[in-house]
């Protein structure tokens, strides 16, 4: 029995935090399936407090998944800061 190992290559994610849920809201409706240099971009939003019983509550978190390879967090706050001011972002 011989056992194949297959490196799938990570996709790229960030995170963005904006100032209100309605600006990412705004980000995400944007967006979500938008290709970005030959990617389609899958954004979603990101419950932080979701395991802390707080449900149903307005998120200003999103996650971005599927990001070109070289992209930086330079890059991301340049491709999202026109839908709102981001508070913090990660890559």
């Amino acid at each position: 029995t011989k056992l194949l190992h297959r490196e799938a290559p990570m996709p790229t994610i960030g995170f963005a935090q904006y100032t209100t849920p309605e600006m990412a809201a705004t980000a995400l409706q944007a967006m979500n399936g938008m290709n970005l240099q030959g990617r389609q971009l899958k954004v979603r939003v990101a419950h932080r407090d979701k395991d802390k019983g707080i449900a149903n509550r307005p998120s200003a978190n999103l996650y971005i998944s599927n990001l070109p390879k070289h992209y930086t967090e330079t890059h991301l706050r340049d491709t999202f800061s026109v839908y709102g001011n981001i508070i913090s972002l990660v890559v």
